[in-house]
This record gives structure tokens, C-alpha cells and sequence, in this order.
């Protein structure tokens, strides 16, 4: 059995070889692997459904190029996966989940409530501490974010960010004789692009054998980077596909990430 996507892009189980053949001469192309994940994932809801019983109100983040957003969705899959019933929709639910800075929570209405965040300094923000309060049970991804909210007499439990496999998986690198740094959500205020971009050229200069990739998503760069005068490093604005996002980390050797955090007494 093969899975095939026709003319109108639509996923179909073909079975025989002879059948998959005649397919693939009328035009249709073989599933790509995240193609299969998510049809594979769709059919497992449909053959094993959530449980109509309880459920969990999850707060949705909006779906633009930050950690919180572009994660949300696949933490709903998750757990939908796992065989809990996830709405976006207060309906009376006794769990409500938060997954973003602990704000929302004075607004959200279930009986208990859980808060899944973080922090990027050793020690928390004191102006959280009310919203904290709110929280009957909250997780962190890391126990240095632990640490920062132990810092405030915060208690977390730790549950490690995963990632998509539908759409992030293992390929080598192919060797084309550069050596490529990477780093994403460049140019934001509290992403370290230009300790990365400093220590690269005061490294590196202009050496061709080695490139800087600095991907973000703004409107505007904080001073210009003429390729006229850095060769090596590459620029890239814009709000990419995860298929487009993925290849841009095959081609790269070295991932660099310097996030700066504030110190706060």
C-alpha cells in the first residue's frame, strides 16, 4: 500500500503495485513523510476519538512567528493524541491551561488552572508574582527556568518542550565545503543576534569557507548588512514554511542561539 496525493492534493491509499504505477503516470506523486504523519495522525482520531467525557479548556495563542504561538498548536495535537478532549471554547470545564506568560490567567473561568511557561533571566519578573498566584499547578520547560522562579519561592515542575516530528526530522548534512552558523528569530530585542554577529566577524572577517545565516522576521534591520562589506553572512526577512524553515537547518553545521535575559534584583 502506498499513500498518494492526487490532481486536487488529496491523500489516497493505494493498494498493488501495478495500481501505484498507472497513479503515478496520471499525475499523482508520492505522500511526503510529514504528508503521512499528519494523515496517519488524522486517522488514528478517527478510529480512537477523544473522550467526549471532561476535557480541558486550552487557551490559544495567536498563530504568529513567536515560541509560544508557533508551538501551540503542536502541544493541542499532543495531547489530543494522548486521548484528551481539547477545546478552545470555555464550555464548563473544571481544567483550564494556559501556555504563554501567566496574564491570562485572571480572565480564564475553569476551576483549576494550569500555567505552562517560562523565563529567560535567573530569577523571574517580581511583577508575575500576582498572576502566579492564580495558578493551582505550574510547569517549565527547564530546571534553569525552575531555578528563576525558585528565585521568587515559586514551586514548578519541570516537562521538557518536545518538538514536531511531523515536521522536524533527521537528514545529514551535505558537505559543500562551507561551514554554516544559523540562527533564527534574529533582530528581536531579547535574542542575542548581535553577540552572535560580532563574535562571527571578529572571528571569521570575510572568509569565504564560512557563512552566517541570520533568519527573522523584521520589518527592518537595526543597521544595514551590505553583502558588500560582509560576504558571508545572509540576511533573511521573512515568515517562512516549516518544509522551508527545515532545510534551512539541513544546510547548516552549527546552530547558535545567545538569548539574553534580564537581571533583576
Amino acid at each position: 500500500m502506498a499513500l498518494l496525493k492526487n490532481l486536487k492534493g488529496r491523500l489516497v491509499e493505494v493498494e498493488g503495485q501495478k495500481r501505484i504505477e498507472k497513479r503515478i503516470q496520471e499525475g499523482f506523486e508520492f505522500a511526503t513523510k510529514q504528508e503521512e504523519a499528519v494523515y496517519n495522525r488524522n486517522l488514528k482520531r478517527k478510529v480512537n476519538p477523544p473522550s467526549k467525557e471532561g476535557g480541558i479548556f486550552f487557551r490559544r495563542n495567536p498563530h504568529r512567528p513567536h515560541g509560544y504561538g508557533e508551538s501551540t498548536q503542536p502541544l493541542v495535537d499532543s495531547l489530543m493524541d494522548a486521548g484528551i478532549n481539547v477545546s478552545d471554547e470555555y464550555s464548563g470545564q473544571e481544567i483550564g491551561v494556559v501556555y504563554s506568560y501567566p496574564h491570562p490567567l485572571k480572565s480564564i473561568e475553569t476551576e483549576k488552572k494550569l500555567l505552562y511557561t517560562m523565563f529567560e533571566s535567573t530569577s523571574i519578573d517580581p511583577e508575575w508574582l500576582p498572576y502566579l498566584e492564580l495558578a493551582d499547578k505550574i510547569v517549565v520547560p527547564s530546571h534553569f527556568c525552575q531555578e528563576a522562579f525558585m528565585s521568587r519561592g515559586v514551586e514548578t515542575e519541570v516537562v521538557p518542550l518536545g518538538y514536531n516530528p511531523d515536521n522536524f526530522f533527521y537528514q545529514e548534512k551535505v558537505d559543500d565545503g562551507v561551514f554554516t552558523f544559523t540562527m533564527y528569530n534574529a533582530f528581536d530585542m531579547r535574542k542575542g543576534w548581535d553577540i552572535a554577529f560580532g563574535a562571527f566577524i571578529e572571528e571569521f572577517g570575510t572568509q569565504e569557507d564560512v557563512k552566517l545565516v541570520l533568519k527573522g522576521v523584521a520589518n527592518k534591520l537595526p543597521f544595514p548588512i551590505l553583502k558588500s562589506q560582509y560576504p558571508n553572512v545572509e540576511v533573511i526577512l521573512e515568515r517562512v514554511s516549516h518544509d522551508k524553515l527545515r532545510y534551512l537547518l539541513y544546510n547548516t553545521d552549527c546552530f547558535v542561539f545567545p538569548v539574553v535575559g534580564r537581571v533583576l534584583d
